[in-house]
């Protein structure tokens, strides 16, 4: 039996989407301040013209530098007073700081610096003394930032800090100043970003506590950066970061200018670890949000400001700034959104829409002016993304409820789409009682004059939805995700996203898929950046592992689910299939003709750049010891086999048992057994794979027990058979053999549509 299953797995997203164009920055003397002067202050210069050259892409450590110095094991844990006092005996010998400084030694140096940044008495004088000694030695701080420009920089921002006279001194770091510059910028976003909001009553934004009134013009001011290398650079992603901290800070000004500039507003940045939503506007998912994404859920507020109409809940000086700083962005040629709701309201997609409703599907800020736009016309008062669903469909894809969803679909179903149900009444009930909407993923105000009518067509859509869910392929993937260094409920996630694209083309109704904000280059390239990132993560966790510690961050990678629906429709084997659901927009126009052409580009560079993306990583094999106990492998058998292979093992037992525990989907059970070859080469089970087809296909009721027994002896006498995968197999064969006989033909049609 071959595999049936024909459908690749699901991809998700390279965070940064690429500008359409660069412009020219603004000429001298027309920029516009990056602050206003305080009371005997002179006033910051203007941003400086911006280089457009470089021959370098700088990857900062943004690590802080007691981290840094910490991860290098440089720091003892001694007691705080014991540090205290050990580093006060160094500093009052005066040969102390000058040896020091003689050896020339950057990690040394961080580590002291470290051990000064926990004294609180006197800290900024000791401070002083040594980055004096540091800037006597000629060329020292120019070396240190060449070796490690964090250490560098965490330097000139505690001696900025404790008053340090900087004036000459930058001008030595001359070759390492843009890595300088590019890591001042990004430690400078960080402490906005985990720094506490300001008040409106606030007249100016907070500067950033980490960088001083020198370093913070340096900062602005050096034209070292170019726009493509530095600014847009998508590794660093820059542009992302400089943007969310300046728009937390209500800086709309300093926005303004560097569109203007050319910095790009379509760029993402990866975050260390996965943040949620809510932890700071603009943040989502372990990315830091490109502008356009955040202005784009201003869109309809703004247009409520001019029309006197604004909530009472929302923020009217945050609505203000998007306003100023979309004006700007309309300005660009051509932007990367719409900039306005009247043109979301008058754009071809809405009369689509007014003409044969569907469902919208893109990035989830961008796509959102278009939902709130449907809102409005006739076919908008119900779900019109997966979002809408996502109250009942949430619950269903963690582990445990997904697997009750094949085991018992009607019960699971009834209780997550009452559960669903339950949190749209609490929303519209506190929105009726005037209070703020408690749900952030919908805004139930637009359906809250016909919230009947929205939570008849949200039970209907869900069950329908949740009902089509169960009858699909379960994603074996899972059991093994963080295994293979992905996370689990984000690749669940994923699952559910993918089968809502076939759900739409059983129900034929239209997909308005939003390409606003998507770089078709990261979707064609998504493997290789996700293998990447998956590498890293395996590599970090394995250092961790091999050191002895406990990984508390799991190092795993998020998918971004945009690129894996779009991932998913372009797929060779898909696209016949959905192009007719799929109708694919930008700037509000749905593209016909020749205009799918860069579509056809992007599924051909797909399958290229797929072909050469680099080999997944195996983690060490101490990663592997729990899942060998647990599906009880024999040890013998498992110490011959290599790492490579004993990973393979694993992920195919470990699948495998999974699906023959769900007893409801034999074909997909089937389906796996026929793709587990590694299991009968290692020689972790007998080949059964022919036995369990005739099973499923017997009609004989007598002969089907006949045909479990004989699968039952097979496993029974084979040598080293785990006990484990032994019982559950068995009790797979048994349930078949008492279950109706399978039509493989018709239910290969149920499950896998032609094209999936």
């Amino acid at each position: 039996m071959k595999n049936l299953r024909t459908s690749g797995s699901r991809t998700a997203t390279p965070p940064q989407p690429s500008p359409t164009g660069v412009p020219a920055p603004p000429p001298p003397g027309k920029a516009t301040p990056f602050r206003k002067p305080q009371p005997g202050q002179a006033q910051a210069p203007a941003l400086a013209k911006v280089k457009r050259s470089g021959t370098q892409t700088i990857t900062p450590d943004t690590r802080s530098i007691a981290d840094r110095v910490q991860a290098r094991g440089l720091v003892a844990g001694d007691d705080q007073e014991q540090r205290r006092a050990s580093l006060a005996a160094n500093f009052a010998d005066p040969d102390y700081i000058p040896s020091l400084v003689a050896r020339r030694k950057p990690d040394e140096l961080a580590q002291v610096l470290a051990e000064l940044q926990r004294v609180s008495a006197d800290r900024n004088q000791l401070v002083r003394r040594l980055f004096q000694a540091i800037v006597d030695d000629k060329g020292l701080l120019a070396h240190i930032a060449a070796t490690d420009p964090g250490i560098a920089v965490n330097y000139l921002v505690a001696a900025d800090l404790a008053k340090f006279d900087l004036s000459g001194v930058l001008d030595e770091l001359k070759a390492s100043a843009r890595s300088v510059v590019v890591k001042l910028l990004i430690l400078h976003c960080q402490k906005k970003r985990d720094a506490t909001p300001p008040s409106p009553s606030d007249a100016e934004p907070r500067a950033a506590d980490s960088i001083g009134a020198a370093l913070h013009d340096y900062m602005w001011q050096q034209g070292v950066l170019s726009i493509d290398e530095d600014w847009n650079n998508k590794t660093t992603g820059i542009a992302a970061q400089v943007y969310n901290s300046l728009w937390n800070a209500r800086d709309y000004s300093r926005i303004c200018e560097l569109i203007n500039m050319g910095v790009s507003t379509a760029r993402a940045a990866i975050l260390p670890k996965a943040t949620g939503r809510g932890s700071k506007e603009g943040v989502w998912s372990g990315y830091v949000q490109p502008l356009d994404h955040l202005l784009s859920t201003y869109l309809k507020r703004v247009d409520d400001y001019d029309n006197g109409a604004l909530g009472a809940h929302e923020k009217k000086e945050k609505v203000e700034g998007a306003k100023r700083v979309l004006a700007a962005l309309s300005a660009q040629k051509p932007p990367g959104i719409l900039t306005s709701y009247k043109e979301v309201m008058e754009s071809e997609l809405l009369k689509a829409f007014e003409r044969l409703p569907g469902t919208f599907w893109g990035f989830e800020d961008v796509r959102l002016p278009y939902v709130e736009a449907a809102r409005t016309k006739p076919g908008g008062m119900r779900p019109l993304r997966m979002m809408d669903l996502w109250a009942a469909v949430q619950d269903t894809i963690a582990p445990d409820n997904y697997r009750a969803l094949l085991q018992d679909p009607a019960k699971t179903i009834a209780e997550c789409v009452s559960n669903g149900i339950a949190k749209a009444e609490e929303a519209f009930n506190a929105l009726a009682a005037g209070e703020p909407n408690p749900s952030t993923e919908v805004n139930y105000a637009l359906m809250l004059h016909e919230r009947q009518a929205y939570l008849d067509a949200f039970r209907t859509q869900a069950t329908d939805f949740l009902d089509f869910l169960s009858k699909q392929g379960p994603e074996a993937k899972f059991l093994t995700a963080e295994l293979t260094g992905k996370d689990a409920g984000k690749m669940m996630g994923a699952l559910a996203c993918k089968a809502g694209l076939w759900w739409a083309r059983k129900k034929g109704e239209p997909i308005y898929y939003c390409l606003d904000g998507i770089d078709l280059d990261d979707v064609a390239d998504y493997k290789t950046f996700k293998t990447k990132l998956i590498n890293a993560g395996i590599e970090k966790r394995d250092e961790i592992a091999k050191a002895g510690g406990t990984v508390k961050e799991q190092h795993l990678f998020y998918e971004v689910i945009t690129l894996a629906e779009m991932r998913e429709i372009l797929r060779e084997e898909n696209w016949p299939y959905l192009k007719g659901t799929v109708k694919f927009v930008k700037l509000g126009k749905i593209l016909k003709g020749a205009e799918l052409g860069e579509i056809d580009k992007v599924r051909q560079r797909m399958a290229e750049s797929d072909a050469q993306a680099p080999l997944r990583k195996t983690p060490v094999r101490k990663a592997f010891d729990s899942y060998v106990t647990e599906l009880g492998l024999e040890p013998d058998l498992v110490k011959d086999l290599d790492d490579v292979t004993l990973k393979r093992v694993v992920t195919k037992a470990k699948a495998l048992s999974g699906l023959a525990a769900e007893a409801q989907h034999f074909l997909l059970f089937l389906e796996h057994l026929a793709d587990c070859q590694v299991l009968y080469t290692s020689g972790v089970l007998p080949d059964i794979r022919m036995e369990f087809l005739d099973l499923a296909k017997e009609r004989d009721p007598d002969a089907r027990k006949v045909r479990a027994q004989e699968i039952a002896t097979s496993l029974e006498i084979f040598p080293q058979m785990s006990q484990y995968l032994r019982d559950i197999l068995t009790k797979t064969a048994n349930r078949m053999a008492e279950a109706n006989p399978i039509d493989i033909n018709v239910l290969a049609e149920e499950l896998y549509p032609p094209g999936r």
